[in-house]
């Protein structure tokens, strides 16, 4: 082998093994953005929201998601509040991105299920945001009302525009249906909703003392008794009960009969009491605690009586 073809092998050797990483040659993965690479971390580790193993970037997509909050949390177990759909037939979603510039209009069909509206790709900060909502005609039901939120780079950031029930010009009924239960022991809320409750509580005959008649007062946002009936089901029979206090039932087990429900009554926040007596007619258990009535069925809220009086 002469000199020259000798030094053409040793030239191709030191060529690969550089390609191979054997090397101190450019490769994705040292740290240094060569040609062909968008980025480079130095890292094989899939990726850090920055720059894949293929040394290509990652986009990050920064999105605010408008969404109209209806009666959310208004009371305990009603967190998620009514969907658009369940009031009105358009939101109308205006606002401005951090810098001041409008975002654009929109108006959405309530009856599609839509609760918002996503805006993809806008720049990081704080937007304000104005909504309302109209019906079929075209008619606005709410104020606009506003809020803000601040979005995050990178990341989809959902920002509320919160009404309730006294903003709509409108008053809807709905059925107010709860079911109740007993504890034996003092809750940490007095019995006001499920704080505390760890299990579903017990039926009347495992009350201590076993409660035998139940009485219930509602009571609407302004304090006024509601003069009305709720009625359950047990079996075939149907039980009513005044809603004003003035009559004890039998107490009825929440396993074995349907919900009790008040049917039609104006929408908007109740307040509640069940009290349970015991078979010589002294008071033994309260639940005292806020209820919603949303348009429409809506859900069932749970009372828990805890022993002792109302407070």
């Amino acid at each position: 082998m002469t000199g020259s073809r000798l030094l053409a092998v040793l030239v191709g050797v030191v060529v690969v093994g550089c390609g191979d990483g054997g090397g101190a040659g450019p490769r994705c993965g040292d740290g240094h953005v060569d040609p062909g690479e968008e980025c480079d971390n130095g890292a094989f580790n899939g990726f850090d929201q920055v720059c894949t193993t293929g040394c290509r970037k990652l986009i990050q997509h920064t999105t605010l998601t408008a969404n109209v909050g209806i009666d959310r949390g208004i009371v305990p177990e009603y967190e998620g509040g009514d969907a658009c759909g369940s009031v009105a037939r358009t939101l109308v979603i205006d606002g401005t991105d951090p810098n001041g510039a409008p975002l654009p209009h929109q108006e959405v069909d309530c009856t599609q299920g839509y609760n918002g509206w996503p805006f993809y790709d806008v720049a990081p900060g704080t937007f304000t945001l104005s909504m309302l909502l109209k019906d079929d005609a075209g008619n606005a039901i709410t104020p606009a009302k506003t809020g803000t939120g601040t979005v995050l780079a990178g990341s989809n950031t959902v920002v509320w525009v919160d009404f309730a029930y006294t903003d709509f010009s409108a008053t809807y009924t709905g059925n107010l249906r709860w079911q109740t239960d007993w504890v034996n022991m003092v809750v940490p809320d007095g019995g006001l909703g499920d704080a505390g409750v760890t299990g579903p509580g017990v039926a009347c005959a495992a009350a201590l003392p076993p409660i035998a008649k139940v009485r219930l007062t509602l009571r609407n946002d302004q304090g006024l008794v509601v003069n009305d009936t709720a009625s359950f089901k047990t079996g075939t029979a149907t039980i009513t009960t005044p809603t004003n206090g003035s009559a004890k039932v039998d107490c009825h087990d929440y396993a074995t009969s349907d919900a009790e429900v008040v049917k039609n009554l104006p929408w908007g926040v109740y307040s509640l009491r069940v009290e349970g007596y015991d078979a010589g007619g002294q008071l033994a258990f309260c639940a005292a605690r806020d209820v919603f009535t949303p348009k429409g069925e809506g859900i069932i809220f749970h009372a828990h009586g805890a022993p002792g009086a109302c407070p």
